[in-house]
């Protein structure tokens, strides 16, 4: 629809198969200004991997920002948060496996417990943080649950070094969530951080041996590795299976 100024002959808008706009101060009449072209499979995947690392960034930027050691004098807490993250959009997809790269698995925190139950959806663990001095002051720790899509269930800053959680996930999600630990060491005006600890050791089909207990590998054979605290990882090629013994 059009809106016309009658003094001055001008119109703004669509109005047939003609659009007014002004332009250089001056006001013209254009041809009809069509809507964009559709985004494409790729486009509309990297829009998807990105609004789940909004989801994720803001979740963490609420609840966690004075512990990231980040600035928001030029951008948005969680646009600053996403940045930190950016890792976790590869190929057009989200992966929880980008937080490598700013979160060490240093053995700080353990996930000691958790269990799935995917006919109740229910999610049980235990967690706990190792490091020393006063929560809250020298320290804190984050604890974390979501889905590939973005989506948080659950986020905590916990008061306590352990934790037990049990929270219902909702019936639309088939698969066991991620559980994700995280910390934060104050070292003076700066920040470390770590702890990160991830409830699966395979993400969108990938097998990511820093999430298990040693990253130390040793090719035994074809299809078949070992590692320093496990007998062997086999993958069975027929069932597209991989076992971890050990």
């Amino acid at each position: 629809m059009a809106e016309m100024n009658i003094l001055n002959g001008t119109y703004h808008g669509r109005l047939g198969r003609t659009t007014g706009v002004k332009w250089k101060n001056k006001e013209v009449v254009k041809g009809k200004i069509w809507s964009k072209t559709p985004n494409n499979e790729t486009q509309t995947k990297s829009v998807r991997a990105f609004e789940c690392l909004n989801r994720i960034a803001s979740a963490i930027a609420k609840n966690w920002w004075q512990w990231l050691g980040l600035s928001d004098s030029k951008m948005l807490k969680h646009n600053a948060v996403a940045r930190l993250l950016k890792d976790c959009v590869t190929g057009h997809t989200f992966t929880p496996a980008g937080f490598f790269p700013c979160f060490h698995k240093d053995g700080t925190n353990a996930l000691l417990s958790h269990t799935w139950d995917n006919e109740t959806k229910m999610l049980s663990f235990k967690a706990q943080t190792y490091l020393s001095g006063t929560l809250g002051r020298d320290f804190s720790w984050m604890v974390l649950v979501f889905d590939l899509k973005g989506k948080v269930y659950y986020v905590s800053v916990p008061p306590t070094k352990t934790v037990e959680i049990s929270i219902y996930i909702p019936y639309e999600n088939e698969n066991e969530p991620f559980i994700l630990l995280l910390n934060s060491v104050k070292d003076g005006k700066k920040y470390r951080l770590g702890g990160l600890v991830l409830n699966d050791f395979v993400v969108l089909e990938t097998l990511y041996t820093e999430l298990l207990r040693n990253s130390e590998w040793f090719y035994i054979a074809d299809g078949e590795i070992a590692g320093t605290n496990y007998d062997s990882v086999t993958v069975d090629s027929e069932t597209e299976t991989i076992y971890i013994t050990g």
